[in-house]
This record gives C-alpha cells, sequence and structure tokens, in this order.
C-alpha cells in the first residue's frame, strides 16, 4: 500500500502477479457492479496512492 499507480508501476505490477486482469479505482469513479472473481480492483486515493486492493 502506498504505491503511487503510474502506468508504469501498473505494468510492473502485472508482470510481478502474472494477471493483467485489473482495474484502477479512483474516488467517485462510477464502476460496474458485475463481480469477477479474476478481477484485481486497486483502490486509489485522490492522489493516485494505492489505499486497498480486492478481489471482485
Amino acid at each position: 500500500m502506498g504505491l503511487v499507480v503510474t502506468p508504469q508501476a501498473r505494468t510492473e505490477l502485472q508482470k510481478s502477479i502474472r494477471h493483467d486482469r485489473m482495474r484502477i479505482v479512483r474516488p467517485g469513479a462510477v464502476i460496474t457492479q458485475d463481480v469477477r472473481p479474476d478481477r484485481l480492483n486497486l483502490i486509489v486515493d485522490d492522489s493516485g496512492r494505492l489505499v486497498a486492493a480486492r478481489c471482485g
């Protein structure tokens, strides 16, 4: 936690976890409510800093 999620950081994260199905959720963002157990949601604050990660 605390990582600023830049496009480069996202690419590095995808490589390190060997998974490419992820989305960045920003404050106030409208997102679909479909549940996908194989998707990683990266929740960031207003500055783009990672505050949580959840599957779904």
